[in-house]
């Protein structure tokens, strides 16, 4: 349905003088999400896949290119978790939001995906 918006004979950039660009921005993220499952599709099965072979994906922990993985990983999570948290929800039931989302991306998402392409 989203994504099938984003690509149909009208998609959302002609709209552009009718409505303002944050809304416009707004919406390409929201139609976009049927395209995220591809991604997290590839970030769950490729570290698998090369943990197979005895393929290094990540630098070594003692390294010092370890340093930008390990701080984007811990503030993606940390504000996600602060968010949640100032929003008035717990750790459990964001805990359960988290891997809800990956559920999600990884089979509806990935249908519609594929229904649209289709």
């Amino acid at each position: 349905g989203d994504f099938q918006i984003m690509i149909n004979n009208n998609p959302l950039w002609y709209g552009r003088n009718k409505i303002s660009l944050a809304l416009q921005l707004g919406y390409c993220n929201y139609c976009c999400w049927a395209l995220n499952s591809m991604a997290t599709l590839s970030y769950c099965s490729l570290p698998s896949l090369y943990m197979l072979k005895g393929i290094p994906l990540f630098p070594k922990v003692s390294s010092m290119w370890f340093l930008p993985f390990g701080y984007i990983i811990i503030a993606k999570y940390t504000y996600s978790l602060l968010e949640f948290l100032c929003s008035g929800g717990t750790i459990l039931e964001w805990w359960n939001e988290q891997r809800m989302w990956l559920y999600k991306r990884t089979s509806s998402y990935l249908f519609a995906f594929i229904d649209t392409v289709l």
